[in-house]
């Protein structure tokens, strides 16, 4: 379910049957999962490549919903699009979370838990989710709080929120926050000047953060397209030769459409955009936002891939 914005409560998009999938891939892609999990802790943990995939944002002044990459949607086996930090943060693991943030924490009892901080939209429609969520962690623990509370009312005018100068712990009308768990600030129109300092915040308390900005920046198609160049791109995390393969084969075929990125290949660019002039409908032109409803389909990824160019 999902509650419109003037109230009506509605069913979301959703199919009635099953679709029938492959048993090799479906079992390849659970195999191949924590491959996956593994390689983006190392991506996120990578300062130096993190800096130098996004440097070119930075120097020409642009956001990064404005550079975009041409994804070949043709079938093929097992491929890996993207990541999904928003839905793959459950109750359960939320407060598995808690427990290691209490253990690593002298001063805390596990008779007196901190809280889980909520981050939300301000006209939430989304709650039924979010709901279910909270019900999966209380039924993990009873004993946990969730506070939600949006970013204006986590804003420094509002004095609710305070970090602990000598020691980074959060807390938020006066309950310490063991993990902050965003459910906004996935897209540029989500903050307004205070909420970027709100972030900034959050980001530099002690409390653990799903996602946090690393993880948010290493879960971009920016990056994805950066590690999709081959299996040797992979090589820089530790990752064995054929651990690489299998990685390598599940990324769908793509490509930046700006030669700014050191990553970028002139030739697989002007070759895929000509594949695409061709037969459009098997492409897809995916900006760099998260939440899904972006993509450019069919006969327009023509057009915008020229204008993007």
């Amino acid at each position: 379910l999902l509650r419109t914005a003037d109230g009506a409560i509605v069913t979301i998009r959703h199919t009635l049957l099953p679709s029938p999938y492959p048993r090799i891939q479906f079992e390849e892609a659970v195999d191949i999962q924590r491959s996956f999990n593994s390689l983006f802790l190392r991506v996120a943990s990578d300062y130096e490549f993190m800096e130098s995939t996004f440097k070119p944002l930075s120097a020409a002044n642009a956001s990064p919903p404005t550079t975009s990459c041409l994804l070949l949607s043709a079938p093929r086996s097992v491929e890996k699009l993207r990541g999904c930090p928003s839905a793959t943060r459950f109750g359960s693991a939320i407060a598995r979370a808690v427990e290691e943030y209490v253990k690593s924490s002298a001063h805390l009892q596990r008779t007196c838990l901190p809280a889980v901080l909520m981050v939300v939209s301000e006209n939430e429609t989304n709650i039924y989710d979010q709901r279910s969520i909270e019900e999966a962690m209380l039924c993990a623990n009873v004993a946990l709080r969730l506070l939600r509370r949006t970013f204006a009312e986590l804003g420094e005018s509002a004095r609710r929120v305070v970090v602990e100068e000598s020691t980074g712990r959060l807390f938020v009308d006066g309950h310490e926050v063991a993990l902050v768990y965003y459910r906004t600030g996935y897209a540029p129109h989500h903050f307004d000047e205070e909420a970027w300092q709100t972030k900034l915040r959050l980001e530099r308390s002690l409390a653990i953060k799903c996602p946090s900005i690393d993880y948010l920046l290493a879960n971009m198609k920016l990056v994805q397209t950066a590690l999709a160049a081959g299996s040797t791109s992979l090589s820089r995390f530790g990752v064995s030769v054929g651990t690489a393969e299998r990685l390598a084969a599940a990324f769908a075929r793509q490509t930046v459409l700006s030669t700014d990125f050191n990553f970028a290949d002139p030739v697989v660019i002007e070759k895929m955009v000509d594949e695409c002039r061709r037969g459009p409908d098997k492409f897809v032109l995916k900006p760099q936002r998260e939440g899904g409803g972006n993509n450019v389909f069919g006969g327009e990824t023509t057009g915008t891939c020229l204008v993007t160019l």
